[in-house]
């Protein structure tokens, strides 16, 4: 398993989408692309996965099932979160779901119900 492998390209596109609406409603100025990149780095027995400049997810490479877990510190794991293909289509759904409205939003929109 190394970085360039379609199964950790199609979890970190995944992962980056499933972040770009609610980077967008809280930083509308602000590139999504730009700001939080999504990577991975190999190493000896772990695919650090990381957004922008900071580490979020270690994945297993000795493990069958890629297990993902999350980071004490960098290439520390911490606790297991699940598999990558379980995470991937967590973000994949992620995605597909309605976004979520601002708390401003909801507010006017409750402004208006009650005036």
């Amino acid at each position: 398993m190394t970085i360039n492998s379609e199964v950790i390209q199609n979890a970190l596109t995944a992962w980056h989408e499933a972040g770009r609406s609610e980077f967008q409603r809280h930083y509308p100025n602000l590139i999504y692309n730009a700001y939080s990149p999504k990577r991975a780095k190999d190493g000896k027995r772990w695919i650090k996965l990381d957004s922008g400049t900071s580490g979020v997810y270690l994945v297993d490479k000795l493990s069958p099932t890629l297990d993902v877990y999350s980071i004490k510190a960098y290439g520390v794991p911490n606790r297991l979160l699940g598999t990558l293909d379980w995470m991937t289509s967590t973000w994949i759904q992620h995605k597909a779901q309605k976004p979520r409205q601002s708390r401003a939003d909801q507010l006017a929109a409750s402004e208006v119900i009650f005036s």
